[in-house]
């Protein structure tokens, strides 16, 4: 393609380029630097690592205050996995003989505890184990007050129509 001129069009120079690409590294530098600086504790820099000689900041080997408590909007403490106790209840199974089975199963959590559920003010996350298949199992359900919120119904591969499953809590948070 020509110009009106007649001669020849340039393609576009490799400044534009280089200087489109150093634009764009300054601006990711600075937008870091910005939120570097935003989230930083008042009065300190994201890069101030003093070692503790300005006397309003306590030495590194000084103990921490108190720790951080937290307020998770009820009186009750949470509970902890040796309040649940789990039922594993098989819905369906299908055996192959010396291939093993597939069990379609599902967990029946019961609360134990003396806390009162209705007054932990959060969404409980009660993670558990099911063992008893080819392969441990992992998964969670999760409870607010009384309401239990889980999967309908898991499948697990047996080496025998013998193996029975178990399941435990292992961590409640």
């Amino acid at each position: 393609m020509t110009n009106p001129t007649g001669t020849p069009r340039q393609p576009a120079p490799r400044k534009r380029m280089w200087a489109g690409l150093t634009f764009g590294a300054v601006a990711c530098v600075g937008l870091g630097l910005g939120i570097g600086l935003a989230i930083a504790p008042s009065g300190e820099s994201p890069t101030d690592h003093s070692s503790g000689s300005d006397p309003t900041t306590p030495a590194a080997n000084e103990p921490a205050g108190p720790a951080e408590s937290y307020d998770f909007g009820g009186t009750e403490p949470l509970p902890t996995p040796e309040d649940f106790e789990l039922a594993v209840k098989v819905q369906e199974k299908k055996c192959f003989g010396s291939a093993g089975c597939t069990l379609t199963y599902r967990i029946e959590p019961t609360y134990v505890g003396t806390s009162d559920l209705t007054e932990i003010d959060q969404t409980l996350t009660v993670t558990y184990e099911v063992t008893g298949g080819e392969q441990e199992q992992i998964n969670s359900f999760t409870l607010h007050g009384e309401q239990v919120r889980q999967d309908s119904h898991q499948d697990i591969q047996t080496a025998s129509e013998d193996d029975e499953l178990a399941a435990t809590v292992t961590d409640v948070y």
